[in-house]
């Protein structure tokens, strides 16, 4: 099914997909279906075969955790805060849900976002990604001295992460720190593919200084 599907055999890829799941059911294979049954325009079937699991495996963390990072990267944050919150209600002490959970939370406006966050910086204090989260939580939210401090933090940890460094960056133009601005992005622009989403990010964010 994986060689079918790298070579856009869909319709093949779905049907070894399904065989495989019936033969040894797991959450990996499950959401892989489910991604081929989309790619075949299949939305019906592939939202029964999406429902039919979570209803045999209410605790699933695997599959939760697919539809909600689809649910992110298509923008779609009140669907990721609900499926998040569904995790989160699962295993409460898991940082990296909470964080995922603040994050979409603060897309929608709720006001628990920031403690979501804080929750998750309690139990990973130096992650990088938990205190870019948090930073940017706390600056929306009027606490800047604080939110400046876990995003410098989050960059300092993870320097090579371009999304940290390009929040940091924004963070600073929002604030009209200009010049702090302009040297995050002077940093971070060699390191981007041309062309690429991030790329027309910072470049777009540049040209505003």
């Amino acid at each position: 099914a994986d060689v079918q599907a790298r070579r856009g055999e869909w319709t093949a890829a779905a049907s070894a997909y399904r065989a495989a799941q019936e033969r040894a059911p797991r959450g990996e294979v499950l959401v892989r279906l489910h991604a081929a049954l989309l790619r075949l325009d299949r939305k019906d079937e592939a939202a029964k075969v999406i429902d039919d699991w979570l209803r045999a495996q209410p605790r699933d963390m695997v599959v939760r955790g697919y539809l909600a990072e689809r649910a992110l990267a298509e923008k779609q944050y009140p669907e990721a805060a609900r499926v998040f919150g569904e995790m989160h209600d699962i295993a409460p002490q898991n940082p990296l849900v909470l964080n995922n959970l603040a994050w979409s939370a603060n897309q929608v406006k709720d006001p628990k976002a920031l403690e979501y966050a804080e929750q998750a910086h309690a139990l990973a204090p130096d992650n990088a990604a938990i205190l870019d989260t948090l930073g940017v939580i706390q600056i929306a939210r009027g606490e800047a001295q604080k939110g400046f401090a876990n995003l410098e933090r989050a960059v300092e940890l993870a320097p090579d992460a371009a999304q940290l460094r390009l929040n940091l960056a924004r963070a600073y133009a929002d604030a009209g720190r200009s010049t702090d601005a302009r040297k995050q992005l002077d940093t971070l622009m060699p390191r981007l593919t041309e062309g690429s989403p991030l790329h027309a990010e910072a470049t777009k964010l540049l040209k505003s200084l």
